[in-house]
C-alpha cells in the first residue's frame, strides 16, 4: 500500500479486494510516518516508515514485494497505488509468474493498469459507511431492567410509549436489540408483565395478575 498516494478512507475496499487473492499474510502501508498517520488508525496494516526522502515509499514497497516473492514464495501480490512508477514492479513480478492485482484511483496511468493481471478502480470520494446493526442484548437482562422500571413507577405501571423511551435513554435498549419485532411481542412473552389496553390512552404495562390458562395477556379497561 502506497500510503502517501492513497487516502486511508479506501482501507475497507482495499482489504476486501486484496482478500480475494487468498489469505492476507502481509499487509503493509509504506510512507513517511507523519504522512500515513491516518492509516495506523485502521488497525489492519503494519506501517513501514520510509523516512521523508523522495520516493522512499516507492523504493521500500518494491524491495519488500520482490523479497516476498523471491524469498518467501508469494504468488499473489496486490499493489495499492495510483502511481505509474509501479509499472516496472508489476511487470517484473509478472515475469516471475506472480499474479499482480493493482488497486488505485481512476487517475492511475494506463501502462500501470495493463501491467497488472487485474486492476480495481477505487470509488471517488469517501466511501459511505454501512450502518452496523446494534448488538443484541440478553433478554433476561432486559427483563430485569423492566422489573426495575415498573417497580419504581407510580402505582407500578407505565405507558408502553414512556417505558420504551425510558429503556432507550437509561439502558440503551431499542426495538432493534429485542429478540422479537417490537416491545408488545416481547412483553407478551413474559409472564411477569401484563399489557393493558386503555380506552383512548394507549397501552399500559404493569406487573401481571394471575390469569386463566390461554389468556393472551391483553386486558381492556373502559
Amino acid at each position: 500500500m502506497d500510503g502517501e498516494n492513497l487516502s486511508h478512507v479506501h482501507a475497507d475496499t482495499i482489504i476486501d479486494q486484496a482478500g480475494r487473492l487468498g489469505p492476507r499474510a502481509i499487509r503493509r502501508v509504506y510512507g513517511a510516518a507523519a504522512r500515513v498517520a491516518k492509516w495506523s488508525e485502521q488497525g489492519t496494516f503494519r506501517i513501514v516508515d520510509c523516512g521523508s526522502g523522495k520516493n522512499g515509499a516507492d523504493v521500500m514497497l518494491a524491495l519488500e514485494a520482490l523479497e516476498a516473492v523471491l524469498l518467501a514464495g508469494f504468488r499473489h501480490v496486490a499493489i495499492a497505488s495510483s502511481d505509474g512508477d509501479f509499472t516496472p514492479l508489476a511487470l517484473k513480478l509478472a515475469e516471475h509468474g506472480v499474479r499482480v492485482t493493482g488497486i488505485g484511483e481512476a487517475k492511475a496511468p494506463e501502462a500501470f493498469r495493463k501491467a497488472c493481471a487485474r486492476f480495481v478502480v477505487l470509488p471517488e470520494g469517501t466511501p459511505p459507511k454501512t450502518p452496523s446493526s446494534p448488538a443484541p442484548i440478553d433478554p433476561k437482562k432486559i427483563e430485569r431492567w423492566l422489573e426495575t422500571e415498573i417497580g419504581q413507577a407510580s402505582e407500578q405501571k407505565m405507558s408502553l410509549q414512556a417505558l420504551g423511551s425510558r429503556m432507550a435513554q437509561k439502558y440503551g435498549v431499542t426495538k432493534a436489540q429485542l429478540p422479537v419485532a417490537d416491545w408488545v411481542t416481547f412483553l407478551r412473552q413474559l409472564e411477569r408483565f401484563e399489557l393493558v389496553e386503555t380506552d383512548g390512552h394507549g397501552r399500559i404495562v404493569m406487573f401481571a395478575k394471575k390469569r386463566p390458562p390461554g389468556d393472551g395477556g391483553l386486558t381492556v379497561i373502559d
